[in-house]
């Protein structure tokens, strides 16, 4: 791949759209260097295509909406184990045990620092469970542009929940917009969640009158949205 150091920092979240616009591809991940070059690509796929035609699609996909020639070597695959004949085509409500129990969230810290073109967020997350709480932190880098803070804080916030649900369960940001809505502006947000067993989607809305800034509106509706289904928020 061609990485310059510095002077190309790249857009972690552009580039996990555009992954996660592969056939297969069910979320993506970034792991950037101090600089902002792209040091490791992670990718969660179902298990129907090949793990190496899905990184010549990445490839592809990234070369030709973002003009980046990636090195295959950076980019690893990992597939969800098939449960069944096929994997689902629609999504599909948990049940039983597939409801997980997460535990109370509350947002404990929140950084936002930015140097030249490159913005990073580091974010605290504790989750209090069976009257134990712990703290769980999460990042995301990406390119300083106008808007595009609250996706870096929705990444970082949904990596820290996802470190406290282990492995056999992933958390995508989906969407997330500014919108208005009984005469205020407010944060929607729109989460994957993902399992061996079932996935659907999840959403949350956080008003910026509400909130300190937009950034703790972002975290908010993000915990919002996973309180639907399986955790207990609290500001």
């Amino acid at each position: 791949m061609t990485d310059k150091k510095g002077k190309d920092a790249v857009d972690a979240a552009e580039y996990e759209r555009v992954i996660c616009q592969v056939k297969g591809v069910l979320s993506a991940r970034l792991v950037t260097g101090p600089e902002g070059s792209i040091e490791e690509i992670h990718v969660l796929a179902s298990p129907e295509r090949n793990p190496k035609q899905v990184v010549r699609d990445i490839e592809t996909a990234v070369l030709v909406q973002l003009g980046t020639p990636l090195d295959h070597k950076k980019i690893s695959v990992a597939q969800l184990e098939e449960q069944g004949s096929q994997w689902p085509d629609v999504l599909k409500e948990p049940s039983g045990p597939h409801v997980v129990s997460c535990g109370r969230l509350r947002l404990r810290s929140l950084d936002f620092s930015f140097r030249g073109l490159h913005a990073r967020v580091k974010i605290e997350v504790e989750i209090e469970k069976g009257g134990e709480a712990r703290l769980y932190e999460g990042h995301a880098s990406g390119t300083n542009w106008p808007g595009r803070g609250c996706f870096l804080v929705a990444h970082a916030t949904l990596e820290a929940v996802g470190k406290h649900l282990g492995q056999n369960h992933a958390l995508i940001l989906e969407d997330l917009r500014q919108l208005e809505a009984a005469g205020s502006q407010a944060i929607l947000v729109v989460v994957g969640l993902m399992s061996t067993a079932c996935r659907e989607r999840l959403a949350g809305v956080a008003f910026l009158d509400e909130a300190p800034d937009e950034f703790q509106a972002t975290a908010k509706a993000v915990f919002r949205a996973l309180a639907c289904r399986f955790c207990l928020y609290r500001s």
